[in-house]
């Protein structure tokens, strides 16, 4: 989630509820070993798009990050 604000992208976290998401464009879930995954349905409600063109954008900077921090990680480790 700290990659979103760099890309212009504002993050809340919080707890939320299933009617939270009543008017949700948008959903997704993220983990460290999942990345992010556009959710399509909650509780019988269906989510407009997923995944949306927010959670594709945010993975895409993700995987850009896990790209140039394990390049670094092995240059440092090849010095």
């Amino acid at each position: 989630m700290e990659i979103a604000p760099e890309a212009g992208i504002s993050v809340v976290e919080q707890t939320l509820k299933p009617e939270d998401f009543a008017g949700a464009n948008e959903v997704f879930i993220t983990s460290t070993n999942r990345n992010l995954i556009g959710v399509g349905e909650i509780g019988g409600q269906k989510i407009p798009v997923a995944p949306g063109s927010i959670t594709r954008r945010l993975n895409e900077l993700f995987d850009f990050y896990v790209t140039e921090y394990v390049s670094r990680r092995l240059a440092s480790a090849a010095r």
